[in-house]
């Protein structure tokens, strides 16, 4: 396949500064979620670079490698509902948004860019939300959700999109989008469409992985094709200032490694300032995390882990240990190639049916049902799937009574 599927981006995607450095290098990465049916089938196998980029100018963190969003998106198997506890998180989304505008909620318009499978509108619409409408480019997930009463519209949003939403339905009172700042290559055009369906006295909530967390928990698996962007609150403070909006409220949670959900409404709307938005920005400057330091010494440290996990993978491959991975989630694609370590192991398992003997992209690894590691007695598996590292455990204490051990990965090496 031809190198046509990316396009290179030489400016910040906030400041549009051509002042930009690589901090973290990666290096060449397939693009995850491209599954095979047959080992020896090629055709997305193109490797795109996966390293992250700082504004000195703007301090905003991203790639400039951009992966064509509908190759991207094609056949795209993520679903909100699958994940309990992120349908546990949004229930607590929803709840606290109700409490901090309390007055305009009860029977607003709500607009839920990124919506997935329509799992946070479905909340909405329990709590008494009868005018909802999603948009998603994913059409086969978008089409189910609307089967299953959540209206979506198959595209991706942009201006002319929200000029046809605003003409049908009015403006909205709630526009969320979760974790889609990060996957937006254009950041105007998305704000501006967004702020042009929003109502005067309405909040705009979105929520992204926090730069923070990345750096201090040393979040690899967090860094795909997908996330263009690695979100700090100065960076956005800056860049929302410019569209006169303004951000009114932050919460950090530990949801995907660690997260912010920020409120944004018109300049000089209605609600005031929190004392979140000014603590969280003092915490950034007295961390350092709008420095390129922070994110080079970042980059020594991904090294660091690099270089044990290949020895002690190495030591255990000479004890004739038997070695699996587990989880075949969008991250296990760059752990797996960061490393280096495809040949180190025998093969995945996942509890995704969807994925079960299909091969990864790139390196061609076999996925199994988790009743493999007990069928072959294998001795130790690699937990890709970081963020479920407890769940997964927890869940095969099986696995450890019989001998097995795990191996996480961050922030350091540990062998439970």
């Amino acid at each position: 396949m031809s190198k046509k599927i990316y396009k290179i981006k030489n400016t910040c995607r906030l400041c549009k500064s051509s002042n930009i450095l690589k901090v973290v290098e990666i290096g060449e990465t397939p693009v995850s979620e491209k599954y095979s049916d047959k080992k020896n089938q090629k055709p997305e196998d193109t490797l795109v670079p996966l390293d992250l980029y700082f504004c000195l100018d703007c301090s905003h963190v991203q790639l400039i490698h951009v992966v064509d969003p509908d190759f991207l998106w094609d056949n795209f198997t993520f679903k909100t509902s699958r994940n309990p506890k992120l349908s546990s998180h949004y229930t607590n989304y929803v709840k606290d948004l109700l409490s901090y505008s309390k007055k305009f909620m009860s029977k607003g318009f709500v607009v839920d860019i990124g919506s997935n499978d329509g799992t946070l509108l479905k909340i909405f619409k329990e709590n008494g939300f009868k005018k909802i409408l999603g948009i998603d480019p994913a059409k086969e997930i978008a089409k189910e959700a609307s089967d299953n009463g959540i209206e979506t519209i198959p595209k991706y949003f942009n201006y002319e999109l929200s000029d046809k939403i605003k003409s049908r339905h009015g403006k909205a009172n709630v526009v969320t989008a979760n974790n889609v700042y990060a996957h937006i290559d254009d950041m105007d055009e998305i704000t501006n469409s967004i702020k042009n369906i929003l109502n005067k006295d309405g909040i705009f909530s979105f929520e992204v992985s926090y730069l923070q967390d990345v750096i201090e928990k040393k979040l690899l698996g967090t860094i795909f094709h997908e996330h263009l962007s690695y979100h700090s609150l100065s960076a956005f403070q800056k860049y929302f200032k410019e569209k006169d909006l303004e951000i009114i409220n932050v919460i950090r949670n530990p949801l995907q490694g660690g997260s912010i959900v920020c409120y944004v409404q018109h300049k000089g709307g209605k609600y005031p300032i929190s004392k979140s938005v000014k603590q969280i920005l003092d915490n950034e400057e007295k961390l350092k995390i709008n420095k390129k330091e922070s994110l080079e010494k970042f980059n020594i440290e991904l090294q660091n882990v690099k270089e044990k996990l290949n020895k002690t993978l190495d030591t255990l491959r000479q004890q004739n240990k038997k070695i699996a991975g587990f989880g075949s989630a969008r991250s296990a694609t760059t752990l797996i190639n960061y490393f280096n370590i495809n040949s180190k192991f025998l093969y995945i398992v996942d509890d995704n049916k969807d994925k079960h003997f299909k091969f990864t992209p790139g390196n061609r690894i076999e996925v199994f049902p988790t009743k493999k590691i007990y069928e072959d007695e294998i001795d130790f598996l690699i937990i890709f799937a970081w963020e479920h590292s407890k769940k997964i455990m927890d869940s095969h204490k099986k696995f450890s009574e019989k001998g097995g051990k795990f191996i996480n990965i961050f922030p350091e090496i540990q062998i439970v």
